[in-house]
């Protein structure tokens, strides 16, 4: 892939016959004269006008078909002085070396090709010039006169043709994987010269392919992974993180695929490493909280004590040593009190127990009963049955309830007459043995 005529890398851009960028040749008309006057009037002053060149025109050549010994020379409209000879309204004047001269806005040389005399000028020319026949002996074998003006010419969709570069062919693909492209010249081209005319000129005609996809195969994986981060710390030692992870393109220009990670043949680029910008200052390093003074209600207090410490410079994230509190002067201090258990209800006191009791022979103790939990007792957590007959007197009338024999629920109103006995009477200090109660009172 080349420069463009308009600088632009790959744009296909060319110059007309014209000389226009991506022109269409409609810009210029080529014209040929032939001078073949058999004159014979000799000296510079009797010469012939062989053809006159329009201001404008380009790519000038005025040239002699055979040697002869007769002379052609040019001379201007408006006879600007270039020389001091007598003859001064000539530019150049016949001469057995090449001669250049800029006039005319542009650069005119004078020269013989196997003895034969031409004049050329690339042009464009800033105003019209006449070219001369200077006689000097025998007969005129001919002269031409081939040059462009400037005045648009017409073309149509059958004077032009695409034409393939069969010489360059295809050229190599662009990627390697996931997708290229090759591509081969096919440029709209005149028929009657074969120059090169913009693409647009061959619009009525369906243009060949000029490029074809190639190696659409996934690329091998490869490990991606795009910049560090900033470091997690602004001070001391922190980290870097990065993304790594295995992928391979799978279309051109940007689509990928991540696949696992023992896709990739290379070993894995590193994801996290430490960074160190600057030491940190000394900082008050809080011990733990203590216990709350209250389990509950609120209105606790928790307390911490206050270290002055640096981290060290060694590669330890969380290591610090004690220093000065002088150091930590200018440093925040954390709180060393706070409440505690503000939001933790206290458990309620729902009964309260009143002691072993020993049952009267003729009488229960208390009358009524409720139910039996004694068979479903659990010996190593008897409590839970003084807890489970709770909840099934606790919307009765009664006030008193009791436990005997282990598992029976009994209610009913606190008697007058009893026999306290010691707690030794009854199971685990919560439930009563045979013709025993442990009594609870209802709060």
């Amino acid at each position: 892939m080349s420069f463009g005529c308009d600088y632009g890398f790959g744009s296909g851009f060319a110059f007309d016959r014209c000389k226009v960028c991506n022109g269409d040749s409609t810009s210029c008309t080529q014209v040929v004269e032939a001078y073949n006057n058999d004159w014979r009037e000799k000296g510079i002053d009797n010469a012939d006008v062989m053809c006159v060149i329009p201001r404008g025109s380009k790519r000038i050549l005025v040239r002699e078909l055979v040697n002869d010994r007769n002379e052609i020379g040019k001379k201007r409209f408006d006879y600007v002085l270039l020389c001091a000879r007598r003859q001064e309204n000539y530019l150049i004047k016949p001469s057995s070396a090449k001669t250049v001269k800029e006039a005319a806005g542009s650069t005119i040389t004078y020269d013989r090709v196997s003895g034969k005399e031409r004049l050329s000028i690339p042009g464009p020319i800033n105003q019209a010039l006449r070219f001369m026949f200077v006689y000097n002996s025998g007969k005129n074998k001919g002269v031409v006169c081939d040059y462009w003006s400037s005045k648009k010419s017409e073309i149509t969709s059958n004077d032009v043709e695409w034409i393939i570069d069969e010489e360059s062919g295809w050229s190599a693909c662009s990627e390697a994987c996931a997708g290229g492209k090759k591509t081969r010249k096919v440029k709209c081209t005149r028929k009657d010269d074969k120059s090169i005319v913009a693409d647009s000129a061959c619009k009525g005609s369906v243009k060949p392919q000029d490029e074809m996809p190639c190696n659409t195969q996934p690329c091998q994986p490869k490990w991606h992974f795009p910049g560090w981060s900033s470091c997690s710390k602004t001070c001391g030692h922190g980290v870097v993180t990065r993304k790594v992870e295995c992928r391979m393109k799978i279309q051109n220009p940007g689509k990928y695929k991540t696949v696992s990670e023992g896709g990739c043949k290379e070993s894995k680029p590193l994801a996290t490493k430490p960074c160190f910008k600057v030491a940190c200052p000394a900082e008050w390093v809080p011990s733990l909280w203590g216990e709350c003074s209250k389990t509950c209600a609120g209105g606790g207090i928790i307390t911490r004590t206050l270290s002055c410490k640096k981290q060290n410079s060694d590669d330890s994230f969380d290591s610090f040593s004690p220093v000065p509190a002088v150091f930590c002067q200018d440093a925040i201090k954390p709180p060393v009190t706070e409440e505690c258990n503000e939001d933790v209800p206290c458990k309620m006191e729902t009964y309260r127990p009143l002691g072993c009791y020993k049952e009267n022979p003729h009488k229960h103790l208390l009358p009524v009963f409720e139910h039996s939990f004694r068979g479903n007792i659990k010996w190593r957590s008897i409590g839970t049955i003084v807890e489970q007959c709770y909840q099934i007197v606790k919307h009765t009338k009664y006030k008193v309830f009791g436990v005997k024999f282990y598992g029976e629920c009994w209610v009913g109103k606190f008697p007058s007459h009893v026999f306290k006995t010691s707690l030794g009477s009854c199971y685990e200090h919560s439930v009563g043995r045979a013709f025993t109660y442990f009594i609870y009172e209802i709060l």
